[in-house]
């Protein structure tokens, strides 16, 4: 495997995503339900830092609420094993860093999942996170970031 390369397995019925060989997310029931009660706050055009299983996205796509779904994903790989274990991509996806992102519209909601979680080695990451998104929201918008123990934050 390359340094950047992603996989996906999937054992009783969870999948699992690797990244460098390393354990990246899954799909078991607790992750997915908290992916969509960050997906039932959001509203109007959305951009996702992170694509992963595509589990946020997903719940985007299905809220009413919700007119659009843009995901900035830095790893084509993650992208490749997706459309290879799924067939498809929830929303539209833009290769490169979400830091460097530059849009031509602001977003009505923008949403972080770009980290396994909000501490230790991500600090960081996150940190840059709460800095950035708040730039590229519309007057009035929403800031929501995934911290990876089960929770979020706006």
């Amino acid at each position: 495997m390359n340094g950047n390369a992603a996989t996906i397995t999937s054992t009783q019925g969870i999948r699992v995503l690797y990244h460098s060989e390393t354990f990246w997310m899954s799909d078991a029931r607790k992750h997915d339900h908290a992916m969509k009660d960050l997906a039932d706050q959001a509203h109007g055009h959305v951009l996702v830092g992170g694509y992963g299983l595509g589990l946020v996205q997903r719940h985007l796509v299905n809220n009413p609420r919700v007119a659009s779904v843009l995901t900035a994903e830095i790893n084509c790989d993650v992208i490749r094993a997706v459309l290879e274990d799924d067939g498809w991509i929830w929303g539209r996806v833009w290769i490169g860093d979400f830091f460097a992102y530059e849009p031509g519209n602001l977003f009505d909601t923008v949403i972080g999942d770009t980290w396994a979680d909000a501490t230790d080695e991500y600090r960081d990451e996150f940190e840059r996170f709460k800095l950035r998104a708040p730039r590229l929201i519309k007057p009035g918008g929403t800031v929501l970031a995934w911290t990876g123990d089960g929770g979020f934050e706006p």
